[in-house]
């Protein structure tokens, strides 16, 4: 947290967390890192809501662990505006690259359709992922 905290460049007035244990964790270390309060975003049922208030004008970054549902920056930036604030930044510990936005991340996962995976044009099958991985990754 402290190390992903440490390549937010820019001044935020608040942390934004999706409500969920480990991104609230990882949200409480990056806001004492940057010396901001911690906004629990919340989904009731499809009502979105903040754990507390948001001031207009209000910069927020937004934090998780990994963006794996790309719907949560997007709720978050909605509900931001909503109240006239703004989501300045999207910063995660790993980015799956699953949406269009690139978030500040420490690490990047890339990947390759089946057509141009260099190992999957040599034949190799994936491994199961549950299973532990060989050296080198899934393709050994």
């Amino acid at each position: 947290g402290t190390a992903l905290a440490a390549r937010l460049a820019g001044s935020y007035d608040l942390v934004a967390v999706w409500d969920t244990l480990d991104a609230a964790v990882l949200g409480y270390v990056v806001g004492r890192a940057l010396e901001r309060p911690v906004v629990r975003i919340l989904d009731h049922e499809g009502l979105i809501t903040a754990s507390a208030p948001i001031a207009p004008g209000a910069r927020a970054v937004f934090v998780a662990p990994a963006i794996s549902d790309p719907q949560e920056p997007r709720l978050t930036r909605a509900l931001l505006e909503a109240r006239d604030a703004t989501l300045a930044t999207v910063a995660a510990l790993v980015d799956l690259a699953t949406g269009t936005e690139r978030p500040v991340a420490l690490v990047r996962v890339e990947t390759s359709p089946p057509e141009t995976c260099p190992a999957c044009r040599r034949g190799q099958p994936l491994s199961n992922a549950r299973q532990p991985l060989a050296p080198g990754g899934q393709h050994g």
